[in-house]
């Protein structure tokens, strides 16, 4: 009899290799001899005894042998594997049926956590390899905490599995992702995903590993180290395309689905113009769910309406009338988080509503999936009111404001971006990117390696000329136009040429705009920077940094408001830039939009409007004598003048000079006092005159001969040549020959 504390297990004597399992007899049924030999077991092993019976070695060969085997191949762990193989033998007498036809419920209990006791914790590494070696159990169960990397090293060696674990950890690494958590989580992944495959090649792994894995409850990191892992091993070359990832469950949402109320025929033609529709996913969406308000109008007013075939010239007057009745909460899935419900639609939703609309029925006609029965071109356009309300309005960030977010941006510290994922050279090229370029936040996200050049190389040893030094900026093709280039402030070319030199090594990614793979300037960890990145990020830290709040009389700070900011005041500056050179400078196709961020600030308008002398064209001051003297005594009172108006070569004592329509070409009447004459010196020589300024507004003639337009002058002239003076003659009978002109006073 074999003693069990030295135990000996019979082997085949063949090396075993994992997963080939062609040389045992896996006959699940238990024969009867073997029954009777398990059952003499079990009562050994109850009396604490150590032996094996008799005969029953050799009764139980086929199933003892590849116990032995596997235990072979597994590092040595006498008493653990003794102990492990009395379980076997326990179960299979309890289950009466050979381990080769257990099922995995009849295997998890016995590696499980429970009961926690020694012996139960001592076998669970050796039972956990007989199920995965001999009862073809792949998947572990979630319940199972044990240490995945660990298992897989005892299951296809440590150095093996290592060298593959290492191979992608270290190719994260250099793409700056964190030593603290990382590799712990990749390996727990990878090795998983070894055992779930059978096999520890890269190269080997199926397409479709994560769905095999069947995680149910999986961790919060779970899904980052899936997509980090299969950018690994794109980029190691291990396979020409990423592993297929599914979405991980969402908690299913309380708000009423967004088909909910809809006809589903309309939904279905709705879906089928998504699926063919070549605008760019984003405007899809956006149009989609326009059309899913629209199938609710329909199933509330017209039920009878459920494809784009019935719609007819007289249903699409009477949509545009709707919509200029609608109100905010109108037709939608649910009420709720929508603010200002029951306030009147905006007039730019309301022309893309009907945009959307005539968008879609024009391509069910165009694609011939419905006929031609009216133009949705002319019957669903905006009408004149709607279009008349929509003016550029730009949202531009006050000047007080945005130049304590420039500070801001430019006093980045490395403090103030402590647990970003970003490194701070990263955050801080995005900031001064943000504040100088006026790009969108996708073209930003978008920019290339080596997208900045200079225009003349900066001398170190003269900072004060970095100031006059301008850095070109490579933008590449956006929604409105194809790549081009632009110049902004040094500052932008010295933090990007910051980040480039710490940048860690990335994959190259595909621009989805132009089907290229390119080098992006803003990728860390094989990733392109978040696309809210700049709005819920970058700016809550500047308004912290500089003290402000999120958001102004104008709404939310957006990373789009910047872009307007910058161009509003490139066109207010001391030395403007044109239209047209800001057309260029944005990257817009028309003026048209470029209209939409420009805005003229009031500063400018101000001096703009003091310069044209409005008021001055309209109102000429003119120098009034009194006499104060005339007035006092009483003189003035009898008729005698105490008013002067001063013409330059003489003066006029019509108290109505501001009504004479002589005013701007005398004619010397009897209210005509000369300066060269005695009564003129008289009157200069007085001590009690009181100068002032009378302003008299112009007519459109006067206003011409103003302008030293000198036949508005011989019109005005000839105009007034009948007309009486105030003293009763006209310039014709007085014989006036000497025009003095008001242009000519002062």
């Amino acid at each position: 009899m074999s003693n069990l504390e030295a135990p000996k297990i019979p082997t085949s004597g063949i090396p075993f290799r994992v997963m080939n399992l062609d040389p045992y007899d896996r006959n699940p049924i238990l024969t009867q001899p073997e029954r009777e030999a398990l059952q003499a077991m079990v009562k050994v092993f109850d009396a604490k005894r150590f032996y094996w019976p008799a005969g029953s070695e050799q009764t139980l060969y086929r199933l003892l042998c590849p116990l032995g085997d596997v235990l072979s191949f597994l590092p040595s762990y006498p008493l653990s594997c003794m102990k492990a193989v009395r379980l076997m033998i326990r179960t299979m007498h309890t289950s009466q049926a050979a381990y080769w036809g257990w099922t995995p419920q009849q295997w998890f209990p016995l590696f499980e956590d429970h009961p926690r006791t020694p012996t139960r914790k001592a076998v669970r590494p050796v039972i956990r390899a007989f199920a995965y070696l001999l009862g073809g159990i792949r998947h572990l169960p979630e319940t199972d905490k044990c240490n995945r990397s660990y298992f897989a090293a005892l299951i296809f060696g440590k150095e093996v599995v290592e060298a593959a674990l290492e191979q992608v950890i270290s190719h994260l690494m250099s793409w700056g992702y964190s030593q603290v958590d990382v590799p712990s989580q990749v390996r727990e992944v990878l090795s998983e995903f070894f055992l779930v495959n059978g096999s520890t090649a890269l190269e080997m792994l199926p397409t479709d590993i994560v769905s095999r894995v069947q995680k149910t409850c999986p961790p919060v990191h779970y899904y980052n180290t899936v997509h980090a892992i299969s950018r690994a091993l794109v980029s190691l070359g291990c396979r020409q395309v990423p592993l297929l990832i599914p979405e991980p469950d969402k908690v299913p949402s309380k708000r009423p689905a967004a088909t909910q109320g809809i006809d589903p025929e309309w939904i279905a033609w709705c879906k089928r113009w998504a699926h063919t529709s070549t605008q760019t996913p984003g405007t899809i969406e956006h149009h989609y769910y326009t059309l899913l308000k629209v199938g609710r109008w329909l199933a509330a007013t017209h039920p009878e309406v459920t494809s784009p075939a019935h719609w007819t010239r007289y249903l699409a007057v009477e949509f545009v009338a709707a919509v200029n009745h609608m109100k905010v909460g109108d037709y939608v899935s649910s009420q709720k988080h929508i603010p200002n419900v029951g306030k009147p639609l905006s007039a730019s939703f309301k022309v893309n509503l009907l945009f959307t609309v005539g968008v879609f029925i024009h391509n069910c006609q165009e694609w011939e999936w419905i006929p031609r029965t009216f133009s949705p071109e002319h019957c669903l356009t905006a009408t004149r009111t709607l279009k008349a309300q929509l003016k550029p309005a730009p949202r531009v960030i006050d000047d007080a404001l945005w130049a304590k977010l420039i500070w801001a941006g430019l006093n980045l510290t490395a403090e103030d971006v402590v647990g970003f994922v970003y490194p701070y050279e990263f955050v801080r090229a995005v900031a001064v990117l943000w504040l100088f370029s006026g790009l969108r936040s996708n073209e930003i996200r978008r920019l290339r390696v080596g997208c900045m050049r200079w225009q003349n190389t900066p001398s170190k040893a003269d900072e004060a000329s970095l100031a006059q030094v301008v850095c070109l900026l490579d933008v590449p093709a956006n929604k409105t136009c194809g790549a081009f280039t632009k110049p902004v402030a040094h500052v932008v070319g010295k933090a990007i040429t910051a980040w480039e030199a710490l940048r860690p090594s990335q994959p190259p990614l595909l621009d989805l705009k132009t089907a290229e793979m390119v080098h992006y300037l803003f990728v860390y960890r094989g990733k392109t920077m978040g696309e809210h990145f700049i709005n819920k990020s970058l700016i809550p830290i500047l308004c912290r940094k500089a003290g402000l709040p999120q958001e102004d009389q104008r709404g939310r700070l957006s990373s789009h408001r910047a872009r307007a900011t910058i161009a509003t005041q490139l066109a207010n500056a001391k030395d403007p830039m044109s239209l047209l050179e800001l057309q260029h400078w944005l990257g817009h196709n028309t003026p048209l939009s470029t209209q939409y961020y420009v805005m003229v600030t009031p500063t400018r308008l101000s001096r703009a409007y003091a310069e044209a002398g409005y008021l001055d064209r309209n109102l000429r001051a003119i120098e009034v004598l009194i006499d104060q003297e005339a007035i006092r005594s009483g003189a003035a009172a009898a008729g005698e003048p105490w008013k002067y108006y001063d013409l330059g070569h003489g003066h006029c004592t019509y108290d109505f000079f501001d009504q004479c329509p002589h005013r701007m070409a005398c004619a010397r009447c009897d209210f005509y006092v000369p300066k060269d004459s005695a009564r003129a010196q008289l009157l200069q020589a007085r001590t009690n005159l009181l100068r002032m300024k009378q302003e008299i507004p112009l007519l459109e003639d006067e206003l011409a001969a103003l302008d030293n337009d000198l036949a508005a002058i011989d019109r005005l002239c000839r105009r007034l040549a009948d007309v009486p003076s105030p003293a009763g003659p006209t310039p014709r009978e007085l014989g006036a020959s000497n025009i003095i002109s008001l242009n000519d006073i002062g």
